[in-house]
């Protein structure tokens, strides 16, 4: 997946791609619950996505991944622009 980490203060900034579809995730951990609802929201932050499907690990990995190219198919095309 591409990934860069940057640290800022006691938390990490992640950037997953790059250009204009780059995702930028800000990282702070907590030892409960209630530290993590007492910490203000950083003003740089748009949202909290903690628990939101759409920005676990593997959705991240889903849609920043690096694609491997596919193996050609026994007939020597490749399968991704064949129609059935």
């Amino acid at each position: 997946m591409d990934k860069q980490r940057y640290r800022v203060g006691p938390g990490a900034l992640d950037r997953y791609g790059d250009g204009d579809d780059a995702a930028w995730i800000f990282e702070l951990d907590f030892e409960d619950a209630a530290a993590a609802a007492a910490c203000p929201h950083p003003a740089f932050a748009d949202r909290e996505v903690t628990g939101d499907p759409l920005w676990t690990g593997a959705a991240l990995a889903r849609r920043f991944g690096r694609r491997q190219p596919a193996a050609p198919a026994a007939d020597g095309l490749s399968g991704a622009g064949r129609l059935v």
